[in-house]
């Protein structure tokens, strides 16, 4: 009963740490609303105040998710930054019960702690983003995914999914993901066509929408556009030495819209091998990267000692990241690193560290499995040696 007392003072300790970590980044940004806006936050705030205005969006571009959540706060951006710290908040709380169901209190606690701390998340989740709303969404879907044999979990997770899509399209590969995920690994066939069937139904009928109103059958022509400007773009500029931003307009204005993809493919095709290499140089950094850039960008007037803060905080995400192919015997550890490292595939050789903030808690999850592991087997170790000295004597 002590230790139980003590485990639930702890966990409380632990969120009302995460609530004050993030209420303080909140409270910052409360005094000075234009420092949250980040490079994406336009074509996002322009969609809002067209629904705000008229009722309707332009939808070929950006899809719906975000640009809606912020119109229903009013396009009051402060009170968006509040929304999305609580979303943070939520996070960390899915991240703590979603391990707790699996492994028990003490790696919930520790998951809680990885993601309550992440100085990515929290930086992020004060910026006009989308990834502040797709990552709870993300994170209840996968914890829900994990839990199988319950089809009611099954169909929660295909739904939450599919709204998730409607924020991100990188998630839509999750939909045929997690069915193989379900029927090869966890084994549950019944499971696998249901989730399947429920992200199809809920993904489909846009799909055909934006062929019939934007001539592309995609979830939007950011995903096109990211993959020739973002991808393709970044390869080619590599090839050549070249700057950036001089290939990406070069590629814009010589290719047409619809070609997109075909060229970008085209581009891949002839530097396959730099492709790789400039994709697993990338992930390592969206792993690592501490978002020093946004952290500056928020707080401009911050001192040495605020950077140094900043970067000791991101540096917990390398100390604990090390445990997760600890955690990857077990089945529901192995699905969310897959799906951890399904994200990283996707994001492209482009690397940004805000690609990092919706696998945090995948890899929290595992990390806090495989650190438990690691220490039951130390104190299994410890209990042997002390039982071979007592037989000694």
């Amino acid at each position: 009963m002590t230790l139980a007392r003590g485990n639930t003072r702890v966990i409380l300790l632990l969120l009302l740490a995460a609530v004050a970590v993030r209420a303080a980044f909140v409270i910052a940004n409360y005094r000075g609303v234009a420092v949250t806006l980040h490079s994406d936050s336009g074509s996002y705030l322009q969609e809002a105040e067209r629904f705000w205005k008229t009722g309707g969006m332009d939808l070929c571009f950006r899809l719906p998710g975000y640009p809606l959540f912020l119109a229903l706060s009013g396009l009051n951006l402060r009170f968006c930054l509040l929304l999305q710290g609580l979303l943070g908040i939520l996070t960390c709380a899915l991240a703590y019960w979603g391990t707790r169901e699996r492994f028990g209190s003490r790696p919930a606690a520790l998951a809680l702690l990885f993601v309550a701390f992440d100085m990515t998340s929290i930086i992020y989740g004060n910026f006009i983003v989308s990834e502040a709303l797709f990552t709870p969404l993300l994170t209840a879907a996968l914890f829900l995914l994990l839990r199988p044999g319950s089809l009611v979990s099954i169909i929660g997770s295909a739904v939450l999914l599919g709204a998730a899509v409607y924020v991100r399209p990188a998630a839509a590969g999750l939909g045929v993901l997690w069915p193989l995920l379900l029927r090869f690994v966890f084994q549950d066939g019944r499971g696998a066509l249901l989730s399947f069937g429920v992200t199809a139904a809920l993904v489909l009928p846009w799909l055909f929408r934006q062929q019939a109103r934007c001539g592309e059958f995609a979830l939007s022509r950011e995903q096109s556009y990211h993959f020739l400007v973002w991808n393709a773009g970044y390869v080619q500029a590599d090839a050549e030495g070249a700057r950036l931003e001089a290939v990406q307009e070069r590629l814009t204005a010589g290719v047409q819209r619809a070609d997109y993809n075909r060229r970008a493919l085209e581009i891949i095709a002839a530097h396959p091998f730099r492709f790789a290499w400039l994709w697993a140089k990338s992930a390592a950094i969206n792993l690592l990267s501490p978002a020093h850039q946004a952290f500056r960008y928020m707080f401009p007037r911050a001192g040495p000692w605020l950077s140094a803060a900043e970067a000791a905080l991101a540096c917990l995400f390398w100390l604990w990241l090390c445990f997760v192919p600890v955690s990857l015997r077990h089945k529901t550890c192995l699905a969310a690193a897959v799906t951890a490292a399904y994200f990283l595939v996707v994001s492209g050789p482009a690397y940004h560290s805000r690609f990092r903030v919706p696998v945090v808690p995948a890899l929290a999850f595992c990390a806090a499995a495989g650190l438990q592991n690691r220490l039951d087997l130390e104190r299994k170790r410890q209990a042997r040696v002390v039982e071979r000295q007592t037989q000694g004597t």
